[in-house]
């Protein structure tokens, strides 16, 4: 593959309308055959990259040249080739999808074992984080994006954890980017979202998550009307056990509660009641002061 450089910025670029419809799928796929393919997504590029991009994929069929991409199966790909196709009138031919029909933590293995064959062709694999680094800190094998004709700004609206599952660990080079975006949602709690945060619907509620600056100022507003700072989850293992423990932190009114709680309940249980069921009901030792406290 030597000539697709601006063609495959055109595929990353398309990814970005794919991704909204298509999100992660359970292992499965054909074999591999030529077809329209398509990964390496990405989250901002401009128009002006589309269209150099259409011209160069003009030059690349006339050289009949492929654009070879690896993946475990074919969910993803090809439908992002099939838009990538329609979208540019580009020969589904000049793609071809060499799909290993494995598990995803399968083909890493398959991967490494394909590319030792000088002979065999890539120029997009689709990665797992769990193993992306195995490719992406290999500079023999993957290059950075800038060389696709990227830059930081083309990346600045998604979030910094999610470019640095990209980037190797060895140079700080971005090789790849998250082409993937999922619908979320989230269920509450009416009578604590009216307590916390004054509203009383449905849509009132959906105002308070519309974007992510909201988001954010809503999940403040939540955590400084609570006594309760900080909870957290972790497992016992010094004992063998595994159990899990809750580690709380509260501030001062929390605190204050807290200690006069404990200390007019020594020797006694207290209950961990959650919408009316009793979780646990340990034992309280000594009066817990400070704020910090442990639940196991």
């Amino acid at each position: 593959m030597k000539n697709f450089k601006k063609t495959l910025a055109l595929l990353a670029a398309l990814a970005l309308s794919a991704t909204a419809l298509y999100g992660c799928g359970p292992a499965a796929g054909g074999d591999s055959k030529p077809a329209a393919g398509n990964d390496a997504g990405n989250s901002a590029t401009e128009e002006s990259k589309t269209e150099e991009s259409t011209a160069d994929g003009g030059e690349t069929a006339a050289n009949g040249d492929q654009l070879t991409i690896l993946c475990w199966n074919a969910n993803d790909s090809q439908p992002m080739v099939d838009l990538f196709c329609e979208k540019t009138g580009t020969d589904p031919s000049l793609i071809n999808i060499k799909n290993f029909n494995v598990q995803g933590g399968q083909a890493s293995e398959q991967y490494t074992q394909y590319l030792a064959n000088a002979d065999n062709d890539a120029d997009i694999m689709f990665l797992e984080a769990d193993w992306c680094l195995n490719f992406i800190n290999d500079d023999a094998q993957t290059l950075p994006l800038s060389e696709l004709g990227y830059s930081d700004s083309d990346f600045s609206d998604i979030y910094d954890y999610v470019v640095e599952t990209g980037k190797s660990t060895t140079t700080g080079a971005l090789k790849g980017i998250s082409w993937q975006a999922a619908a979320g949602g989230f269920c509450y709690r009416d009578d604590l979202a009216e307590q916390y945060l004054g509203v009383k619907t449905p849509d009132e509620m959906q105002e308070k998550v519309k974007d992510w600056d909201t988001f954010l100022a809503t999940a403040k507003a939540l955590k400084d009307g609570s006594v309760v700072t900080d909870a957290r989850v972790s497992y016992n293992n010094q004992r063998g056990t595994g159990a899990p423990t809750v580690s709380m932190s509260m501030n001062a009114e929390g605190a204050n509660i807290w200690a006069r709680l404990t200390k007019d309940n020594i020797g006694k249980q207290i209950a961990i009641v959650l919408d009316g069921t009793v979780y646990s009901y340990p034992v309280v030792n000594t009066e817990i002061t400070g704020g910090n406290s442990e639940i196991s």
